[in-house]
């Protein structure tokens, strides 16, 4: 199984978030341990989920409305929308 695949992201992705070089975001980041707590099937982890998973879902941050379309293309040409 290919585990960057699995979480929605490129190889060179996941080896920059292994190497330190960058950070994942917040939503990948909480995949990943959750990820890693089911995988892992230890005893500590696995009891402790549920309250976990409960706190994160309470944290989770909602997504940002889509921006605005104000122009699109029409015949190979910008066209005005209203906002």
């Amino acid at each position: 199984m290919d585990f960057a695949k699995e979480i929605g992201v490129r190889a060179e992705t996941l080896c920059r978030f292994e190497t330190g070089e960058t950070y994942a975001n917040e939503r990948t980041d909480k995949l990943i341990r959750l990820y890693y707590a089911l995988a892992s099937q230890d005893p500590v982890l696995i009891e402790e989920l549920p309250k976990a998973v409960e706190g994160l879902l309470a944290a989770w941050k909602a997504t940002r409305k889509p921006a605005h379309i104000v122009a699109t293309i029409k015949d190979n040409e910008w066209e005005a929308v209203a906002a």
